[in-house]
């Protein structure tokens, strides 16, 4: 097998190299927001979520690439269980792709956007709770973080257009 392949395939390599990642771009991120002088407050909430919508973004879509390629060249254990793997990298990868296309708004105070935040990480919480526990941590503080801000966050234009 390919080399490069074969270290793309190895389960333990994915969180050394995503994390850091995420890191640059939650940095890159805070710069930005304080030159455009967003409140703090809403700097945590949006970093947190864009942290952790970025992180498992990458590794759902790491674990739906592991799971086809592995399928494909026939060396995927048959403890693995096709009709739970793929539904549950779906169910990871869309909704932490989502957060991150919220942030910008997030950090806006945006209503709509903390709603729908709270929705997806809510959803992640149910969906992380029993194959991978640990990652409720950072979905529990999102929480939190999106429910304290929600009292001063601002109806979003399109609301206030329906109105």
């Amino acid at each position: 097998m390919n080399p490069i392949l074969k270290a793309l395939l190895a389960d333990d390599n994915w969180f050394p190299v995503v994390t850091p990642i995420c890191l640059l771009a939650v940095a890159v991120f805070v710069v930005l927001a304080r030159r455009r002088r967003v409140p703090g407050g809403m700097i945590a909430v949006s970093a947190l979520n864009l942290f952790f919508g970025l992180w498992i973004g990458i590794m759902g879509t790491g674990h739906l690439f592991g799971v086809t390629t592995k399928l494909l060249l026939g060396i995927l254990p048959p403890a693995i269980r096709l009709w739970i793997a793929f539904p549950f990298g779906f169910a990871i990868t869309i909704p932490g792709w989502w957060l991150v296309t919220l942030v910008r708004r997030l950090s806006r105070s945006d209503a709509a956007a903390t709603k729908q935040a709270i929705w997806i990480n809510a959803w992640l919480l149910l969906v992380l709770l029993v194959p991978a526990w640990p990652l409720v941590v950072p979905t529990v503080l999102n929480l939190a973080a999106l429910i304290a801000t929600r009292r001063t966050a601002r109806p979003s234009a399109t609301a206030a257009a329906t109105r």
